[in-house]
């Protein structure tokens, strides 16, 4: 499903968005590609997910470079929001397996880095302009 819902919001993104594929969004599409002929033709479910779950690090890097630059201009609260719902997600699985448990993992795991980059970073740019501002 994660694999059929990346590649319409890719198609979607072709036809009303702006053609613009960078080298992440090729890493990325050609991981849907590769997790989706391995869960096909192989039947490695969990090799797949943990493709598409890289893939989706990957996806995150423009957002962590971004957050790192302008810290304040991400949302928090979003990400908060993201990370707890993933939390709960997990919590909520009847079923513990690597199947379903990596991908939420992953997943918290991107979101809490990106709450650390964005605070870390806001930290120091506040530092930076303390320091200019004494000097």
């Amino acid at each position: 499903i994660e694999s059929l819902l990346i590649f319409i919001i890719f198609i979607y993104t072709l036809v009303k968005g702006e053609f613009k594929i960078i080298l992440l969004d090729t890493v990325c599409l050609a991981g849907l590609i590769i997790a989706g002929v391995i869960w096909v033709v192989y039947q490695e479910y969990f090799t797949a997910i943990a493709i598409l779950s890289i893939a989706d690090l990957v996806g995150y890097m423009p957002t962590y470079f971004q957050a790192g630059r302008e810290p304040e201009k991400e949302p928090k609260l979003t990400w908060i929001g993201l990370a707890i719902s993933g939390g709960v997600s997990f919590f909520a699985l009847t079923e513990m397996n690597k199947s379903n448990t990596f991908p939420i993992m992953v997943m918290i795991a991107a979101d809490l880095g990106l709450l650390l980059i964005i605070f870390v970073s806001k930290k120091v740019k506040q530092h930076k302009i303390l320091k200019e501002s004494a000097e």
